[in-house]
């Protein structure tokens, strides 16, 4: 009996095991597992900022998708065009994840002027102008440290040095149609600096300038590659040293500068260093052969070098000439649009043409600038419009106009604005109190109850008047303000960010910059922040990069919000050619878009640049310096204006003329 309840008991116990063995076994949880990852094809060109994605979306036995890392086999090879494979490694995906990146060699100028480290204007010799830009794929700074022979001969210690993957792209000065030199990335990754990247101007007419770039050959030597503009390309020079000695680069010896000089109509020299010896070279430049042919050698030690390449033989232009194209007689007179500035005469004004010839007799009470090739006059107090003749194509007739825009001009009569077109048709009858300008063929309008719309070059109303303020469209949007808070509508009307800020810039670049709770940040076209609200106060982007304040100093960001120059300037502008003009105390100096100082802060003002130079004050007189920060005219004019084809106005003795622009022929 007591052996049957035992058994009992055994049995009711295995039992009761099974079935919680079972209910475990029903209820623990199955790991979840990467079932699919999908392989990549994805198209870039150079010119692309790009890098291996770090992370992939992945299909879940669970039918979710969830983000994971990967490493990938190799790093990208920008140096080469056309298809590169890569293999990603996730863990616990037992696959090999394949990438196919298909890298073309398109090249855009807007961002090849981004990548930009140096850009410069090069002379063909036979009245052509280029823009270069020397750029490099995925580029990386160091810092040169001639101490320990770490950078390449041709840096000073602390220069910024650039390590990539080198380009040379060019296009007519009056063209956005680019080309790029593809030769260079050949090298693979190269460095960089300043002194090495360097505009030899050709001092006669009729010859071309040079563009010398050097590359590393140790801490003392330097290889010259030298470029020209012939026949609308960009050639390299060879280098003919013998018969039988042709090289496609030039040996340049020194720790921190490049010795490299015009001697002649077509001769240049060089030099070299070795054991102990220093080699002046002159070359004899062919433009036709894109050849230069070794005709001497002379030898001299460290001590002779040094005082010969301080001889100042080389040829260079006097900065104190100035070449009038008008001498300074005129009352007063406009920059050049179009060939045509205006000017005063006996208190009428009228035009003239780069010779100083009058082409429009000063007749009109008042008159502007053309634009569109019209320009408004003033008869009797009613305002019309002139062509490029002086012929009167519009009839005197409206209270006010403004200039034209994309093909139309607003007009004013009994306090209400309307607009033209260019025959002088009304498009739009005059209806409203306040009117902007046409920008992406869309204006803003205000009506009775000081409200503000948007109409299109029809008049039909595209957005109706709801606004306190609203500024000129710009790539294709517009900001609004709305009880004192500023957002942003599209060219439908359509609110894109709602009003939300203290203050906002017009787009730029596809960025706004924004003020919320005194803070500055950026937003991009959708209206969120890529930079979130962190400075004191924040520039517009010009060229890729901003001026920002930060604890009461400014430096510089670029698009992403990295820091390319460290706050540390009283007063940062805007860029424009590649350079900025910054303050320190009370004077002005320039900078790159490296944060490298250019041009020491020396002068009481500097302006932008405009056609390669940019205006300065120095003690109450005006002057220009180029891209270098060398003063090119001297300080001597009561007033001057920016470059405009090629000529500035300048004021002195109380009168107007125009000087040439001292960089070209």
């Amino acid at each position: 009996m007591k052996l049957k309840k035992i058994a009992t008991v055994f049995i009711c116990l295995l039992v009761f095991g099974v079935f919680n063995s079972n209910v475990y076994a029903a209820t623990k949880k199955i790991p979840i597992q990467i079932k699919s990852i999908g392989n990549l094809s994805l198209t870039i060109t150079q010119t692309d900022s790009f890098m291996l994605p770090a992370a992939l979306n992945a299909k879940m036995s669970n039918g979710s998708v969830k983000s994971v890392s990967v490493t990938w086999d190799k790093k990208v090879d920008y140096s080469k065009i056309g298809i590169q494979s890569f293999k990603g490694t996730v863990n616990g995906y037992k696959n090999k994840v394949l990438l196919t990146l298909n890298i073309k060699d398109e090249a855009n100028l807007d961002k090849i002027k981004k990548m930009s480290l140096y850009n410069f204007q090069l002379k063909d010799g036979i009245g052509g102008l280029y823009d270069v830009y020397i750029y490099q794929i995925n580029s990386k700074k160091e810092i040169a440290s001639i101490g320990n022979c770490t950078t390449w001969a041709g840096a000073s210690e602390g220069d910024i040095i650039y390590k990539g993957i080198i380009k040379i792209a060019y296009c007519k000065s009056d063209s956005s149609e680019v080309k790029v030199v593809n030769k260079l990335s050949e090298w693979g990754e190269t460095y960089v600096s300043a002194n090495l990247v360097k505009k030899i101007e050709n001092k006669y007419e009729g010859e071309p300038d040079l563009l010398l770039l050097g590359q590393r050959g140790s801490c003392r030597e330097s290889s010259a590659y030298m470029f020209y503009i012939h026949n609308d390309r960009m050639k390299q020079i060879s280098f003919i040293y013998s018969e039988n000695e042709r090289s496609e680069y030039s040996i340049i010896s020194n720790t921190n500068d490049v010795f490299f000089r015009q001697t002649g109509v077509n001769t240049f020299e060089s030099n070299n260093f070795n054991e102990g010896i220093y080699y002046v070279i002159t070359f004899e430049f062919n433009s036709g052969t894109g050849e230069f042919k070794k005709i001497s050698e002379q030898k001299m030690t460290g001590e002779e070098f040094e005082l010969y390449k301080n001889e100042n033989k080389i040829i260079t232009k006097d900065t104190t000439e100035v070449k009038y194209a008008i001498e300074p007689k005129l009352n007063y007179a406009n920059d050049f649009i179009g060939g045509l500035a205006l000017v005063e005469v006996d208190g009428k004004y009228g035009f003239i043409d780069k010779t100083g010839k009058i082409v429009i007799e000063p007749q009109f009470n008042a008159v502007n600038n053309f634009s569109e090739d019209l320009a408004y006059v003033v008869v009797d107090g009613k305002y019309g419009f002139i062509n490029k003749t002086g012929k009167i194509v519009i009839k005197p007739q409206f209270d006010d106009v403004t200039s034209f825009s994309e093909g139309l001009a607003m007009v004013n009569v009994g306090n209400l604005w309307g607009f033209i077109d260019k025959t002088g048709k009304i498009i739009c009858e005059p209806q409203f109190n306040a009117v902007g300008n046409f920008n992406d063929g869309l204006v803003g309008v205000r009506n009775d109850n000081n409200k503000w719309g948007v109409i299109d070059k029809t008049g039909k109303i595209v957005c109706e008047p709801q606004f306190d303020e609203i500024n000129n469209f710009s790539e294709g949007l517009a900001t609004v303000k709305i009880d004192d808070k500023w957002g942003v509508i599209d060219k439908t009307g359509k609110i894109i960010c709602e009003p939300q800020f203290d203050e906002i810039n017009n787009f730029s670049e596809g960025l706004a910059t924004v003020e919320i709770d005194d803070k500055w940040g950026v937003i991009d076209k959708t209206g969120e922040f890529v930079i979130n609200p962190q400075f004191e106060d924040l520039n517009y982007f010009s060229e890729g990069l901003a001026a920002f304040k930060l604890d009461g100093k400014c430096g510089i960001i670029n698009k992403t919000g990295k820091i390319i120059c460290e706050p540390q300037f009283d007063e940062v502008v805007y860029f424009s050619e590649g350079l900025v003009e910054f303050k320190s105390g009370d004077l002005w100096g320039i900078i790159d878009k490296a944060g490298k100082i250019v041009c020491e802060p020396q002068f009481d003002y500097v302006s932008q640049f405009r056609e390669g130079l940019a205006m300065l004050k120095v003690d109450g007189k005006y002057g220009y310096i180029d891209i270098t920060g060398k003063i090119v005219i001297k300080p001597q004019f009561d007033e001057v204006y920016y470059f405009s084809e090629g000529l500035s106005r300048v004021k002195i003795g109380g009168k107007y003329g125009f000087i040439i622009t001292p960089l070209t022929k």
